[in-house]
């Protein structure tokens, strides 16, 4: 692309130490919003750049498509692309548990209209390409319907275009959920290509049959992601994968967090198992560095390397899954039969674990020291 890049990330999630605050919408205070404060971010680097606004493109997707509306309703004359975006954040499965930890109610009036999109892209002279993935049934109901509903717009597969909004419908199955079956690198080259077009007045019919084969690209792509995504289950689990089977392999899965908390230290988590899944969420480096290892095998052996002078802490817990109806997490529940610390037994007893009740051992650390653990598990019944 013979474009600049400008990444920003969402400052919510640094703000509010709460692990479970998955999701901020760079929503800021009740007073400030975060979203306008980064416009003042985009604007120095288009004085710098010597551009205009009409230059700018903002590109997200799911919490990043609504904060990227939301900016473009702010840069008049920009050109705003988001892929299965919440229009509506009032009513996401995620908005009771945002407005538990922030104190913010999304439903009452707002001064600055974070909660009122629809009413901003009828206002304001820059234009809109938003994708939805009508095979995600979270997105259909809560965004897309109420969406079309209130634009007036009869959505069909491929592209719609009403006022200064190109609609995009498109399916693909996903891997964990449809929700999150995102674009490629050349599915993104593609959207950029139609969203240009649609900006230089370009009619969705000249476009459409580029977008529809897009469509099949990203369908088939994730069809095949699908498989790969079955077939590396566990045996007893990638049969199928209905609502029960899924189930009963998340009652499978144990989640361990690894904290060594100081202010100069280092931790390396190692594995047994190269199927285990290792990651270093961003808001788990405050204060140290944390990692956050998910496994199904129900015995896990872990070199942990510690560096440094301070807290090593090792959490027991379940896997945090959302409940779109109830708009909380779903209380998967661990049995921990065994956790050996160099050898030693850590537990006098079985303990039955979950995301938001976790099973808690430190120990303080002091320059240089290595820990073997091995943990197992089994599905609490």
């Amino acid at each position: 692309m013979s474009s600049a890049l400008l990444c920003i990330d969402d400052p919510m999630i640094q703000e509010y130490e709460a692990e479970d605050f998955v999701l901020g919408w760079f929503y800021g205070t009740k007073e400030k919003s975060y979203i306008r404060l980064s416009l003042e971010i985009v604007q120095a680097v288009l004085r710098n750049l010597n551009l205009t606004q009409d230059k700018v493109i903002f590109f997200g997707s799911s919490s990043g498509g609504y904060a990227g509306i939301y900016a473009a309703s702010m840069l008049n004359g920009s050109l705003a692309v988001g892929i299965n975006p919440q229009i509506y954040i009032q009513q996401w499965m995620y908005t009771k548990e945002f407005e538990k930890i922030t104190g913010i109610d999304l439903q009452t009036k707002d001064e600055l209209r974070r909660n009122d999109l629809v009413s901003l892209i009828k206002e304001n002279p820059s234009k809109y390409v938003i994708l939805f993935n009508a095979m995600s049934n979270v997105d259909l109901r809560s965004q897309l319907e109420p969406f079309c509903k209130d634009m007036e717009i009869s959505p069909h597969y491929g592209l719609t275009k009403k006022d200064n909004v190109l609609l995009w419908i498109y399916y693909a199955k996903g891997t964990n959920s449809p929700h999150n079956a995102f674009e490629t690198r050349n599915i993104f080259l593609a959207i950029d290509s139609i969203a240009k077009r649609f900006y230089a007045d370009e009619s969705p019919e000249k476009m459409q049959s580029l977008a529809v084969f897009i469509n099949r690209c990203w369908e088939e792509y994730y069809d095949l992601r699908f498989k790969i995504y079955q077939s590396e289950m566990p045996g007893e689990y990638n049969q199928s994968i209905n609502p029960e089977t899924f189930v009963m392999y998340l009652m499978s899965l144990a989640r361990i967090d690894i904290k060594l908390k100081g202010s100069e230290v280092n931790l390396k988590v190692t594995p047994s198992d190269k199927n285990t899944l290792v990651s270093k969420p961003s808001w788990f480096q405050k204060d140290g560095e944390g990692y956050v290892i998910t496994s199904y095998k129900k015995n896990l052996k872990l070199r942990l390397e510690t560096v440094g002078e301070g807290e090593l802490i090792i959490y027991l817990k379940g896997m945090y899954v959302l409940n779109p109806k109830e708009k909380g997490a779903i209380p998967y529940w661990v049995d921990y039969t065994s956790f050996k610390l160099d050898g030693t037994e850590q537990l006098e007893e079985i303990k039955t674990q979950w995301h938001n009740a976790p099973y808690t051992l430190s120990r303080k650390v002091s320059g240089k020291k290595t820990f073997n653990a091995e943990i197992s598990w089994q599905p609490h019944m």
